[in-house]
């Protein structure tokens, strides 16, 4: 169940006495900055989402400030441990006006009950293909301050053809464990962006697809059940370790009816990918996950549900099962990076060259960042 830890934050307010003849305008400005120090301070957590011409899907998060010291390689696994727990149990902060500004135009949203804004929006249309930033800040006119906050959305058109790439990030992307319960919850807690491990060449595999077509523009669509909390972790792993920028889907942790439940993996995944599918009627996709938990037969529901949508599901071999378990029938059943692109390779989806460079990054000789991205095959 999820922890809930409740902080007080104690606001010290001094007051000064001033002269009877003090002009107005200085006692204006004595004002204001008393408002400042009484005001709340909060973070707008912006989540990396997608949309198409029309409609964008907004997620975003009203909390206070937390305040915590900035991550670094050096962090020892106890300053990184308090920093891991205080994140996974933010204080929401309902009834917060926030403006989102998007493609030259602006929409004013409250929080929830939970700190919460999503929904799918039609104001920011219409809007062409590719990678843009979404903006927010408070409202004036309330009782707190939060600086401004910026996040990446993905636009695709709704008839693009192009081949997406669907993928998990514990233990496809992100070494984590997960079938180990205690090493799980070891390298959550005791490790930060900067020292959790990628499973070698998947960022350069995931480079290659996405310059396919020879832009960098949001193919991919990560799909985690991590919490919401965790996010600035996830993004600045990803950033750091070089994956391919795209939406990254995660979980609002909970057990009311608009919660996703910590304990359930198959219906999220399954009603995260059927909303992108629609988004995207005309578009096909490559799915990667691994064998630690539900995502072969995740995966091959929606093949079932989309005939012809899905051209091919590959799964990271964490578990030394067997590719005759019926539970893998219809799949790859993968030991690496570099057995995902020789299959690709014979499909045609990679070239020699896109092949070679993800061996020499799963050897540990490149980074996805220091190879140029090539002509489409």
């Amino acid at each position: 169940m999820k922890k809930q830890l409740l902080f007080s934050l104690l606001l010290l307010c001094s007051c000064s006495s001033y002269p009877l003849q003090m002009v107005q305008t200085t006692a204006l400005g004595s004002a204001q900055l008393e408002a400042q120090r009484s005001a709340k301070k909060l973070d707008i957590r912006l989540f990396r989402s997608y949309g198409n011409e029309s409609q964008v899907w907004l997620k975003a998060r009203v909390i206070q400030a937390e305040n915590q010291k900035p991550e670094s390689p050096h962090d020892s696994s106890l300053v990184n441990f308090w920093r891991n727990l205080t994140s996974l149990s933010v204080k929401e902060v309902p009834g917060i006006q926030v403006i989102f500004s998007l493609n030259g135009k602006q929409i004013t949203l409250i929080s929830d009950k939970e700190g919460m804004i999503q929904a799918p929006i039609g104001a920011f249309g219409p809007l062409s293909a590719g990678l843009y930033t979404l903006q927010a800040e408070l409202a004036p006119g309330q009782k707190a301050t939060a600086p401004p906050s910026s996040e990446k959305i993905v636009i695709q058109s709704l008839n693009s053809q192009d081949i997406g790439i669907v993928s998990d990030i514990d233990d496809t992307i992100k070494l984590s464990n997960v079938t180990q319960k205690l090493n799980a919850l070891r390298r959550l807690l005791f490790s930060n962006s900067y020292s959790s491990e990628p499973i070698p060449g998947t960022a350069m595999l995931y480079q290659r697809l996405e310059n396919r077509d020879g832009q960098a523009d949001g193919d991919i669509t990560y799909i985690s059940g991590s919490p919401f909390n965790l996010s600035p972790y996830i993004y600045r792993f990803m950033d750091f370790r070089t994956f391919p920028t795209g939406a990254i889907e995660l979980k609002k942790w909970g057990f009311g009816k608009t919660d996703d439940s910590p304990l359930e993996q198959y219906a999220f995944k399954l009603s995260r990918l059927r909303q992108l599918f629609a988004t995207y009627p005309q578009k096909s996709f490559l799915f990667f996950g691994d064998s630690g938990e539900k995502d072969p037969e995740i995966y091959r529901q929606i093949a079932q549900e989309f005939p012809g949508r899905v051209k091919g599901i590959f799964i990271n071999n964490v578990t030394q099962a067997q590719a005759q378990d019926p539970r893998f029938q219809g799949t790859y059943l993968t030991r690496d990076a570099v057995e995902a692109a020789q299959i690709l390779l014979n499909q045609g989806l990679l070239t020699p060259a896109d092949l070679e460079a993800i061996q020499a990054a799963q050897a540990g000789r490149i980074f996805a960042k220091d190879v140029p991205a090539r002509t489409s095959p």
